[in-house]
């Protein structure tokens, strides 16, 4: 089906797409995904979901903003055979939203979601300033996954987004945000985390002048300082530009300085400069990490994953926890 949008129609669309596609029993969807983007932007979108097709089924609705002339709707069914429970599969509608605005009306889409399971609404559309369909749909949705390294390609602040969920969660604890860059920056954390481990290190932890990150993202950089701050009991003074200064509570301050921004999957280089002229480094190329505690001692490694954005998605879908750890570190941006 290709054509104007008639809401009692898609259904019996979805089940003869399912039945052409799969052409045996099919498993019950697991989860509903809905997914805002602007029209002819991809993001990864078509891999991410080539992830976890055939892991687990689901109803995914595609809303792509920016056509013009009356909104129109399309069925589809990808199914990935083999399983002896039936064929795991995806049941697509794709949405393209016209002058007429009915594709994006929650009114129109609501009454194609599946209920009784999970609704994720995947945002990939600017998030400044915040989106007034977000409190709309709040009751529907059980999370809405975004991307903040995606609006630094919109050209939106990533500080100033960070600033805005954190003001959302204070006004709305009800609201449940994942975002992507946060979860690529894990091996950065777990890393951290195993520079620091050896007791014989620990004490540095106090001693710390300064931090330089080279590779990741603004988003990720941002994020990364943020959660160090928290785990330290850092405050935020200022931002300048690339830089964050902190404040240690025992009137000695920190610099937080990003340079040589690149993708993560490049390889990234954290140093820490200590008190008094000593140096620890994390540094990573792929897989291969190179944990280096001070000047002279012998150098430990560790593997590290930096998971793909599929990766990523199928994670969230399969959990509706929320992470404390992320919210605490959105909190800290609201100092200044």
């Amino acid at each position: 089906m290709a054509g104007p949008i008639k809401s009692g129609h898609i259904e019996e669309e979805i089940k003869r797409a399912l039945s052409q596609s799969a052409g045996a029993a099919t498993r019950a969807s697991l989860f509903n995904l809905i997914i805002f983007k602007q029209a002819f932007q991809e993001y990864n979108i078509d891999s991410s979901l080539n992830y976890i097709l055939g892991k687990r089924p689901a109803r995914i609705i595609f809303i792509d903003s920016g056509f013009s002339g009356q909104s129109q709707a399309a069925v589809s069914a990808r199914c990935y055979p083999g399983s002896p429970n039936g064929a795991v599969c995806f049941e697509e509608v794709h949405i393209q939203n016209g002058d007429d605005d009915i594709g994006r009306d929650p009114g129109f889409w609501s009454s194609l979601i599946i209920r009784e399971i999970p609704l994720y609404v995947w945002w990939l559309e600017s998030l400044i300033p915040f989106p007034a369909i977000f409190s709309q749909i709040d009751e529907l949705a059980d999370r809405f996954l975004i991307n903040t390294g995606v609006n630094e390609i919109l050209d939106e602040d990533p500080f100033q987004i960070v600033q805005s969920l954190a003001l959302q969660l204070n006004k709305n604890p009800s609201l449940s945000f994942a975002d992507f860059s946060w979860q690529g920056i894990k091996p950065l954390r777990i890393g951290t985390a195993g520079l620091f481990e050896p007791e014989a290190e620990r004490h540095y932890l106090t001693e710390i002048e300064a931090v330089v990150l080279n590779g990741g993202n603004t988003s990720e950089g941002l994020l990364y300082f943020l959660w160090l701050a928290e785990r330290l009991g850092w405050q935020l003074k200022n931002r300048e530009g690339n830089k964050l200064l902190m404040d240690k509570g025992d009137g000695a301050g920190v610099v937080l300085n990003h340079e040589n921004k690149g993708p993560l999957e490049s390889g990234f280089l954290l140093k820490f400069y200590i008190r008094g002229g000593d140096r620890m480094e994390l540094q990573c190329s792929g897989e291969n990490c190179a944990c280096i505690s001070s000047p002279g001692s012998k150098k430990r490694t560790m593997a590290l994953k930096l998971a793909s954005q599929g990766e990523m998605l199928l994670r969230e879908v399969d959990s509706l926890e929320v992470d404390p750890l992320y919210q605490k570190t959105l909190a800290k941006s609201a100092a200044i």
